[in-house]
């Protein structure tokens, strides 16, 4: 079996890291704090579709722009940052909506994140990365 250079780690075939880099596979405004996706072709966008699942979050350190082709950083796992498009209390199962920002998770959408902090749309919080399917009503 050949590995290239992103498939071999320094002391364990387990990556520890809480982050990965991906393709961008379209111009994005704003992927910082924002849920992303993989498209079709394996390449990173913005989460477009209210509830759906999600790969993890853009990292804060990405460029306000990116162009296609370019790297995005994104948070699969631990304690990060989130953007919210609705207000949110500490404790509430997180969603993404069709603009990649959180809401509050409602029946059988993918909860992507716990969130450890109240705030206000439009605020970015703290939020622990998890990845399930909330409970059907």
């Amino acid at each position: 079996m050949a590995l290239d250079k992103k498939h071999v780690f320094t002391s364990t075939q387990i990556n520890p890291s809480p982050t990965i880099t991906g393709e961008a596979g379209a111009a994005i405004d704003d992927v910082r704090c924002k849920g992303v996706k993989y498209d079709d072709n394996g390449k990173i966008v913005l989460a477009s579709t209210a509830g759906e699942a999600i790969i993890g979050v853009g990292i804060i350190t990405n460029n306000a722009a990116t162009a296609v082709g370019e790297d995005v950083d994104i948070q699969v796992k631990d304690i990060g940052a989130v953007l919210i498009g609705a207000d949110v209390k500490a404790g509430a199962e997180l969603a993404v909506d069709a603009n990649g920002t959180f809401h509050t998770a409602t029946a059988s959408q993918f909860v992507a994140a716990i969130s450890i902090e109240t705030g206000k749309a439009g605020q970015v919080v703290r939020a622990q990365m998890v990845k399930y399917f909330k409970a059907s009503a």
